[in-house]
């Protein structure tokens, strides 16, 4: 028979924001989950998010340090209001073992063992399925004739304009 489920989202934060949630209720539809949508301005959204004011929620994540670490301190790990740890996992997912490897992986110096940590943090999420990514926002570059720019786009298709 299905459920019903409420879903929030911005309609000007992301390209498509509310036309990608309105797409997403309607295939969730297909399979008899009911989706109660509301989209807002991100001003008005934010707060909501921070509320965990619906059972699913839309946010987008881009590490500023481009470490794997940051996506699951904030995202993935239990939400702890006193050590900001897990601020933005609407999902309120919880797994002690993330929480004990992401907080060691901060203290491992070896880089290689570093990695293997976290590459054991993304198998969990993985497969205790912590999330469902609905979207990814690929990134269109343009450039006058005479800029190169293909050759200053790193591997995240993130332009460096300092090395032009």
């Amino acid at each position: 028979d299905g459920f019903e489920v409420t879903m929030m989202a911005p309609n000007n934060r992301y390209v498509n924001d509310a036309k990608i949630a309105e797409a997403v209720a309607g295939m969730l539809a297909k399979i008899n989950i009911r989706v109660d949508l509301t989209t807002m301005p991100k001003a008005q959204y934010w707060p909501k998010f921070d509320e965990r004011a619906a059972d699913i929620m839309m946010i987008g994540w881009h590490s500023d340090t481009e470490d794997s670490a940051n996506f699951t301190e904030f995202l993935a790990m239990t939400p702890d209001q006193e050590t900001g740890y897990g601020q933005y996992n609407s999902g309120n997912y919880s797994n002690a073992e993330v929480d004990q490897i992401v907080l060691d992986s901060a203290r491992e110096t070896d880089t290689s063992r570093r990695a293997e940590m976290l590459q054991k943090v993304e198998q969990i999420l993985h497969d205790e399925a912590a999330f469902v990514p609905l979207h990814w926002q690929d990134r269109a570059w343009g450039a006058r004739k005479g800029v190169h720019i293909d050759k200053i786009v790193n591997v995240m298709n993130f332009p460096y304009l300092g090395d032009l």
